[in-house]
Formats: structure tokens, sequence, C-alpha cells
């Protein structure tokens, strides 16, 4: 004799249940792991900063170097070409000699009352020329400032003293484009580590004139800050130093989204793997069931030689415990029924058992994926119940006939999840099942206007109109409520009843939404 078998199916609701429970406490763990996240993400930031402020340290400090170089350089050469009374000969050989080196540069030679000495260029040097010219005698030293700007472009001058005869006190300018002489992008910066942008101001007049790098662009863009230079107002700004006299500032900074987009980003990674953990766990213990469903089924088979009763009772059982899950959404009086119907079947038709095993785990599963929903395809609450009808008229045998009719133009619309099922359900209950010969139940859907209307009525005993109104049962009463509290839809429910002239249930929903169906 087989062995009956002992509760292999009982484990899998605290199963779930724990996993559940571990799956809302570790995304309770990730919340609160946030601020730290976003910390992390702002130090990694302001590490990625440093590392660039160094290099723009080294970046913007060779570039200064060597526009001071070229300065000097072309001073140098301007010196061989002046005379004892401080006038630069050659100057058409000099330019060919300049323009070699610097092609976009030009050159001009400034004495110490601001005159032009010497043109190394076809225009007119402007005022901003002649004060930097005069600037740098007064300082004896070699100075960098932005002198005009030219649609998007800006250029930059570079004056240096002449080393030449005491009292020739000559200064040459040498203006040159930001775009050519400025890196396009500040190439040592790690721009694929974050979303950055840095600033350089320049001298201009009595203000200053800003040029500024971003990951995006190709080149330096000019802009005229109002008061100093700052960037982006949402920004994570760091200023470095002053560079002596041609360059009051620089700034780098990088958008302070990016900090939260990391942390999000990190936090959404935590919270899928969560979720795929417990998707993994959830399946095992479904699979696990399975697996024990069937061998409870094939001992329940090998015993059903002894005794029909042993058997029938084993295998309802298997299933009662099968779908303990479900009992939470379904109405207890209907499982019972329905189990005690595939425990009938067994014997007389293991088929049909196999089949009402199987839909009644689709009820399960429509339920469990529906318990947190407010609303729902009209297609798959009409799958939901056919496969209740479906079991019931199992148990009921001929004493339930059903009548369904779907208007196609209404299947993808959206209707309340559940909405069908408790009027199916009381009809059954409360019109067919006491009566002895049974009845028919109709269920149909169809458009009206700008909305849906759902009925569900039969040919039972009917009720007292006055006695309805009164009590309306858990389910309307329910689905009243739901119609007058969701936004998401408008509608009521009317009821047409007499002793003996059946019930009959009409839902009306307006401005239902359709979705694509799929």
């Amino acid at each position: 004799m087989a062995p009956r078998p002992r509760g292999l199916i009982r484990w899998e609701p605290a199963a779930i249940g724990a996993i559940v429970v571990g799956y809302l406490l570790a995304n309770a763990a990730i919340t609160v792991m946030r601020p730290g996240m976003v910390r992390a993400a702002v130090s990694d930031i302001g590490v990625s900063l440093a590392r660039d402020q160094r290099q723009l340290d080294r970046d913007l400090a060779q570039w200064r170097q060597g526009m001071a170089a070229d300065g000097r350089w072309v001073a140098a050469l301007v010196a061989f070409a002046v005379d004892e009374r401080g006038a630069v000969q050659h100057a058409e050989q000099l330019e060919a000699i300049a323009a070699a080196r610097l092609p976009t540069a030009r050159v001009w030679v400034f004495d110490r009352r601001g005159a032009v000495r010497a043109q190394l260029a076809p225009d007119a040097p402007s005022a901003q020329h002649a004060a930097l010219a005069l600037a740098s005698l007064r300082g004896d030293t070699t100075l960098l400032a932005a002198t005009e700007v030219r649609g998007g472009d800006l250029r930059l001058a570079v004056a240096s003293p002449l080393r030449t005869s005491p009292g020739a006190d000559l200064v040459i300018v040498l203006d040159r484009s930001a775009a050519s002489c400025l890196p396009p992008r500040l190439p040592g910066l790690d721009w694929a580590g974050h979303a950055a942008r840095a600033a350089l101001d320049f001298p201009f007049g009595h203000g200053f004139v800003g040029v500024t790098w971003t990951a995006a662009g190709r080149g330096p863009s000019v802009g005229w800050p109002a008061a100093g230079w700052s960037l982006m107002d949402t920004s994570l700004i760091a200023v470095y130093g002053e560079m002596a006299d041609s360059t009051p500032r620089f700034e780098l900074g990088i958008a302070r989204e990016l900090a939260w987009s990391r942390a999000e980003s990190r936090m959404d990674w935590l919270r899928a793997m969560s979720t795929i953990i417990a998707l993994g766990l959830v399946l095992g213990v479904v699979l696990a069931g399975r697996a024990g469903r069937a061998r409870r089924l094939r001992a329940t088979e090998r015993s059903l030689a002894e005794s029909h009763l042993r058997a029938a009772q084993a295998e309802a059982a298997a299933t009662r415990a099968g779908l303990a899950a479900v009992q939470a959404r379904l109405h207890p009086h209907f499982l019972s029924n329905a189990l005690h119907s595939v425990a009938a079947l067994i014997s007389s038709d293991p088929a049909a058992a196999e089949e009402a095993v199987d839909r009644l785990g689709d009820l399960f599963r429509y339920s469990m994926e529906q318990s947190a929903r407010a609303s729902v395809v009209l297609e798959r609450e009409w799958r939901f119940v056919e496969d209740y009808l479906a079991i019931e008229r199992m148990r009921l045998g001929s004493r339930l006939a059903v009548e369904m009719a779907l208007d196609p133009a209404v299947t993808a619309s959206e209707v309340p999840s559940f909405v069908l099922q408790p009027l199916v359900e009381n009809a059954i209950r409360h019109g067919v099942g006491p009566r002895r010969l049974g009845g028919t139940v109709r269920v149909s859907a169809r458009r009206t206007g700008g909305g849906i209307e759902l009925n569900v009525s039969d040919d039972g005993v009917g009720a007292d109109p006055s006695a309805v109104q009164a009590s309306s049962g858990t389910g309307i009463r329910t689905l009243r409520q739901r119609l007058a509290l969701d936004p998401a839809f408008t509608g009521h429910v009317d009821i047409e009843t007499a002793p003996n002239a059946g019930f009959r249930v009409r839902v009306t929903i307006g401005d239902a939404v359709t979705t694509s169906h799929h």
C-alpha cells in the first residue's frame, strides 16, 4: 500500500511569505542606505574634480607659459630691428617671419605714449591693445588679457617689453585667436568620467570676459560674466587659485544632478537585484510545490486500488493545500465546493480533475497579479470569470447553464479589477444554487455611448427589491464604493429583481480607458 503523502504543499505559503518579508526588508534597507549612497557619489565626484583640477593646473600653466614665450620671442625678434632712435626697421620682413611661426597672430609695437611705432598686421590696434601695452611697460612685465570679441571668438593679447637700449621704452603686443591657441576641449580632462564644465576669466577693460569648455562642445565659447564668473546654479563648483595677472581664476564644475543620478542608479540596480532574487526564490518554491503536488498525485493514484474514499480525501487535501494562498481572494465556500468537485472527479474523470486543478492555478495567479491593482483589461477579467464558471459547472453539472456575450469593441478597455467575479458568484449561490433544477447565469459586456455596460443575471429565486436595497450584499456594496471613490472610473450599479423572477445586476462604467491589446 502506498504511503499517504504528508504536508508537501503546506510550506509554500510560509516560504512565499518569508520571501516577501525579506524582499520588503531589503528594499527598506536600500532606502535607508540612500543618503550614504549620495554621499559616496558626491565623494566620487570630488575625487574626479580634484584629479581634473590638477590636470587643469598643468594644462593652463603650460598654455600660459607658451603664450608668454611667444610674446617674448616676438619681442626679441622686433628688438633686433630697432635702431638707436627707437624706430623699427624691416617691418615687412618681421611680419613674414612672425606669420610663419604664428599664422593667426597680429603684432603692434607701442611706445610709452601709447602710439603705434610699428605694425605687423593688416589692421589697426584697439584701445584694449594700447591699454595692455602701457600696463606692461609700467610693470616691466609680460601681461595677458582679452582685447576684443569677434563673433563667438575671443582675441587674446600678450604684451611684452622690448629689451633695447635704455630710454627706448617700447613694447610689443601679440594678438591671437583664443580658438586657435587654447586647447579645443582641454583634452587633459577626463570628460568621459562626468558631466563637467571648465571656465577661464581674462581681464577686459574694467571687467572680465570668460571662455568656457564643456564635455559636449567642440571648442571654447565666450561669455560675459556680470560680476566675476559663475557656473550653473545647480553645480558642485570648485574654484582653484589665481594665475598671476593674466588669469584671475578658473573654475571647474560638475552638475549636482549627476551625484543624485549616480546614487539613484545604484539604488535601482540594488532594487532590481533584490526583485530578481525574490522572483527566483518564488519560482523555486512554485516549482518545488508543483513537484510535490505531482508526487502526491502519483501516490494518490497508486492508492486508488485500495480505497476510493482514501484517494479522494488525499487528492482533495493536496489541491486544498496548493491553493492556500488563493483563499485570501476567493470565497472559502467556493474553494470548498471546488475542491470536493475535483476529488469526486479523480476516479470518474481524471482528465477533468487535472483541468480543474489547472484552472484553479490560473485563478490563483490572476488573483495574486491583480491584488495590488485597481484596474485590469476587460479581456483578462473575462477569462478569469470563464475559468471560475468552468469550475462551478464541474461542481454543479447540468444544474448550471452559462451564457456569455462579449462585445469585441470593449475587450481592450480598462475596468475595475474583480468587477465581475463577485456578481457571478452571487448569481450562483443565491440565484441558481437554491433551486433543485438549477438555472442559467448570463454574463455580457457591451459598448454604450462613451462607456461600458456589464450585465450579470440569473433566472433563479429572485428577491424582494426592498430587502435587496437594504442589504445589497458585500460584493455589490463594495463595487458601489469603488465606483464612487476611484477617480479613474465613473459609473453606477442598478439591480432588477423580484421574488421568483431572477436577479440582474447592471454595472455602467463611463469614460473607460482603452489600452493597446496584446
